[in-house]
């Protein structure tokens, strides 16, 4: 299997790396540094070939697109954004356009694209609105991933400083508007969100560590379900980060307290806590489901490591500043 990998080069990481995981052995096939701190990179939905990433460009907020084999990494194009510290990125159903969230003052900027190449920035739609009650962690507006509803022109924006779901309509020609805004518990962060088909989703809350259930009732989002991702309490700071599911579990990461929390899905979709796996390394900002076990990308100590589902080491690359993997699909 192959997987794409994003690393904090200020931490001393590769970059962008191609990186395979076989044989419960791990090795980076290869790598590229043309950009600044690349934190998450995705694969084209159309193009295999084309991997398009959220990074920085002389100290601000960037995206980039790379053609890739297993021998190298070919820079496409590389434009700057119109938000501080460009965290995500992901392209429309069309792959005409592609939209970067920005966690540093929370601006959702629109690139058009063509035949994997980002033009230059079109749109910067900032999201003004009052701040949760952490004024530490949430002194302005942070956009923190951007992904689209299914079946819907309806772009998902989790905004950790202003404790929201910003939900913005998609128009023709791939600008976008304010439509609504779903609210989440006062102080928790909303980090990361996964759709579970178009009427429910799984927020994660970056702040202490929350993971909660939304269903779409009506035309009006409710909050069904807010669990902690460590249900046993920890001293110290404890951030939530990924999530992730398979057919009957669905698993969170958390930073600091450092475990993967896991969970059963129930037939109406509520959650019900089942165990924690300790990682090896520290901080696992990212982590992919691998034949039967885990990948994990760990930022601040144990780079890039197997572990089994009961929690035993495999195999470890040590790749500083590891923080996004991205399971790739061959031609």
């Amino acid at each position: 299997m192959l997987y794409a990998l994003g690393s904090y080069t200020r931490m001393g990481g590769p970059g962008v790396g191609i990186l395979e995981a076989k044989d419960g052995k791990l090795q980076l096939l290869c790598a590229s540094s043309a950009v600044t701190d690349p934190t998450w990179v995705m694969q084209s939905p159309h193009d295999p070939s084309i991997l398009y990433t959220s990074c920085m460009k002389d100290g601000k907020g960037a995206v980039a697109s790379f053609q890739w084999t297993k021998e190298a990494l070919t820079l496409l194009s590389y434009q700057p954004s119109l938000g501080a510290s460009c965290c995500h990125v992901m392209v429309d159903e069309e792959e005409s356009h592609l939209y970067a969230a920005s966690y540093g003052d929370g601006v959702v900027s629109v690139f058009p694209v063509k035949n994997g190449v980002i033009g230059p920035v079109m749109q910067g739609l900032p999201h003004d609105a009052p701040t949760g009650p952490n004024k530490i962690r949430q002194n302005c507006s942070h956009a923190h991933q951007c992904v689209f509803r299914p079946g819907y022109p309806e772009l998902f924006v989790c905004n950790l400083g202003t404790d929201q779901v910003v939900v913005y309509a998609r128009k023709e020609d791939g600008a976008i508007a304010l439509s609504k805004t779903i609210p989440a518990h006062p102080g928790v962060g909303p980090r990361h969100l996964l759709f579970d088909g178009p009427n429910r989703f799984y927020l994660v809350g970056e702040m202490d560590g929350w993971i909660m259930v939304y269903d779409c009732i009506g035309d009006e989002w409710q909050c069904r379900q807010r669990l902690s991702t460590v249900p046993g309490g920890c001293d110290g700071e404890n951030t939530a980060a990924a999530l992730y599911r398979d057919e009957k579990r669905l698993y969170v990461s958390n930073r600091g307290y450092d475990s993967i929390a896991v969970y059963q899905i129930l037939p109406d979709g509520l959650l019900a806590f089942e165990k924690e796996l300790m990682t090896p390394g520290k901080f696992p900002r990212d982590f992919q489901l691998h034949e039967g076990g885990i990948l994990l990308a760990q930022q601040n100590a144990g780079g890039v490591a197997i572990m089994d589902m009961d929690g035993q080491m495999g195999a470890s690359l040590e790749i500083p500043g590891a923080v996004r993997l991205c399971m790739l699909q061959e031609d």
